[in-house]
């Protein structure tokens, strides 16, 4: 038997089927898959219950996230939330809506709320790296399941809390697309029953950010010519399992293919156009290098936790170093002609070579969410490297070689299973057993360690954006008694911080409350088409305006009647947001730029300011926490016909 093929056998089933000690049973009943399924879903239970502790009310994406799950069934979505594709007045959306048919049963069964959401959300992340490990472990052996799992629990330690109590699109498929690399890494071992998988998998990551198209794509693409290459070597079942990848494909499109060629918005071919006819030139070669490497980094974001930008500095220890790990790993299994890893390490590569290839497409701003994808290219890097460095280090030899070849093979030419006997003490103390016992068990310690650290992160963590959801919370309660539930009103804002986020939180509210909100057609793609709501047939248009001088300056408004009004600040915050706003009129002043105070009340000013004016290190620092603590809020009713917000 070769070496090579030894650890492998060595990490199938118990340890006693393995060349493992009889004397080690605690250690064999607890290392099994289900043990360390259940084990990663520790950290998510404990931050499910503290969550519920907290009463929550989404707002911004998230927001749009429920407000596609609460259009199932009556007005069944087609296409995804929406996207960075056209302009304010006419936006596209993502690709699909796969995300929210595979929360929609989670979310219907505990009762359509906030927190079934989030239920929900973190559910399809534990199938994710449940997945991942269960394929790893019952194609590739225990030692590949642990190397899987310790990859998904670093992850885990990183990216908690915010990752799992956010169901935002562009974290949603994370996981899941570190399951489909898992389940190509089967079918580079010519599995082409895992074909139908993959293509499931990829048709949900693509639907839900358009940034894994060209990775889903791509990847299959290559695992397809591959597969045609050895096609005589494979079992016959190439076209079957084609044929069924194809059906799932095509299944995958239909929602979207009905939307285009429907009297929708031609979701499909606007995404097209713009991904094929950009209307920006794409980011520059070293900015693409610099945010790529920002991410693929030991030290990036899937480890420490999300917020470096790809224009922040890079690292470049963290990068070398990540470099250095993957690379020990790929030269430990090419030496060794370690097979499976090196089947692991193609599909690495490829994916990473596609990866740096897709970031130097990328136009227009470059955010940290574009390149949310490369986290689990991480992990299955760092799951690659520690697979080739345990596999040499439990490698057995000689004569316990041939004892697991005659356990497990008795076919395998070489010593009968008759001479070898029962495996017992002749092979629980050789040093290859030793090996694979004290990996395994630091495999699992590891695992542990991890997955502690993490469930301490989760206890007592809360939502983000809870200004603007303590916001939308007052004012609901404030507005809802002043509604009809037999009337349909047009909402309207005016939000100079959060992008209209808190509207979109109070609209979900409200119909949660059984009031009927809708908005202008401008927004159907993050409310739902269904929720466009015509002026002239509204009882009324509701404002929701945000900020002392633009609540002022709407009250004073003939026509205008205020309905609610709500402060989701401390008194403490109402005076450091006074502070630093005179503190940002003073210096812009200072700088030869007072013409940009008024950004401060003008529609997405603030944000506007954040992101799309060069300015002072120190006025960035000011304008970002004035913008973090928010401002007050109000909702004011006012006749239809009546006009846009006063300038």
């Amino acid at each position: 038997m070769a070496e090579a093929d030894v650890a492998g056998l060595a990490g199938r089933g118990s340890f006693r089927a393995a060349g493992g000690s009889r004397n080690s049973p605690f250690l064999d009943r607890i290392l099994r898959l289900r043990y360390v399924v259940v084990a990663l879903a520790l950290p998510l239970v404990i931050l499910v219950v503290g969550a519920a502790r907290h009463r929550w009310y989404p707002t911004g994406d998230l927001a749009h996230t429920e407000l596609m799950l609460r259009s199932i069934p009556r007005h069944p979505p087609l296409i995804g939330v929406a996207a960075r594709v056209g302009t304010l007045e006419d936006p596209g959306s993502a690709p699909g809506p796969s995300m929210a048919y595979a929360m929609y049963p989670v979310y219907l069964l505990l009762g359509r709320s906030a927190l079934a959401m989030v239920v929900a959300v973190n559910l399809l992340h534990l199938f994710g790296a449940a997945l991942a490990t269960a394929v790893a472990w019952r194609r590739h052996g225990r030692l590949a399941g642990l190397s899987v799992a310790i990859a998904c629990a670093v992850m885990f330690r990183g990216l908690m809390p915010d990752f799992f109590l956010e169901p935002w699109n562009v974290w949603i498929p994370v996981l899941a697309f570190f399951a489909y690399l898992i389940v190509l890494w089967g079918i580079v071992q010519r599995r082409t029953a895992g074909l139908p998988v993959a293509v499931a998998l990829g048709a949900h990551c693509a639907q839900t950010h358009i940034s894994y198209v060209p990775l889903i794509g791509g990847t299959l693409g290559l695992v397809i010519v591959w597969l045609f290459a050895n096609r005589r070597r494979l079992d016959g079942r190439l076209g079957r399992d084609i044929g069924l990848a194809a059906l799932v494909g095509a299944a995958s499109l239909a929602l979207p293919v009905a939307e285009q060629l429907g009297a929708g918005t031609g979701n499909l071919g606007r995404l097209w156009r713009h991904f094929t006819d950009p209307p920006e030139q794409p980011i520059a070669l070293g900015s693409a290098i610099q945010g790529f490497f920002g991410e693929y980094n030991l030290f990036g974001p899937w480890f420490v936790g999300p917020g470096h930008q790809p224009t922040d500095p890079v690292n470049w220890i963290g990068a070398a170093a990540m470099v250095a790990v993957v690379g020990s790993g790929l030269v430990v299994a090419w030496r060794r002609r370690d097979r499976l890893t090196l089947d692991l390490y193609a599909v690495v590569l490829a994916v990473t070579a596609l990866g740096l290839f897709s970031v130097t497409r990328i136009f227009g701003e470059f955010y940290d969410y574009l390149l949310r994808w490369i986290w689990p290219i991480n992990a299955l890097s760092i799951a690659a490297a520690i697979l080739a460095w345990v596999r040499a280090a439990t490698a057995a030899e000689g004569d316990a070689s041939a004892a697991i070849s005659a356990t497990n093979h008795p076919s395998t030419p070489g010593p009968s299973s008759a001479s070898v006997g029962p495996v017992g003490p002749s092979t629980a103390d050789t040093p290859s057993a030793r090996r694979v016992r004290r990996t395994t068990l630091g495999l699992g310690g590891a695992i542990a360690l991890l997955l502690a650290a993490t469930s301490a992160q989760a206890i007592g963590a809360e939502p983000q954006d809870a200004s603007d959801s303590k916001l939308v919370g007052g004012l609901a309660g404030q507005l809802a008694p002043q509604l009809s539930t037999d009337a349909a009103y047009l909402l309207r804002w005016h939000d100079p911080a959060a992008l209209g986020g808190s509207a979109y939180g109070l609209l979900l509210e409200m119909e949660r409350q059984g009031y009927h909100l809708g908005v202008d057609s401008w927004g159907r793609a993050a409310a739902q088409p269904h929720r466009v709501q015509a002026e002239d047939s509204a009882a009324s248009v509701l404002w929701l305006v945000t900020g002392e001088v633009s609540i002022a300056r709407f009250a004073a408004i003939d026509g205008a009647v205020k309905l609610a009004e709500f402060d989701a600040r401390t008194p403490a915050d109402q005076r450091r947001s006074a502070e630093l706003r005179s503190a940002i009129e003073a210096r812009l002043a200072a700088i030869g730029r007072p013409e940009l105070v008024a950004r401060l009340d003008e529609q997405y000013g603030t944000t506007q300011l954040l992101f799309f004016e060069e300015l002072p290190d120190d006025i960035d620092e000011m304008v970002g926490e004035f913008h973090d603590l928010r401002s007050a809020g109000a909702v004011f009713e006012v006749p239809r016909l009546w006009g846009l917000f006063p300038r």
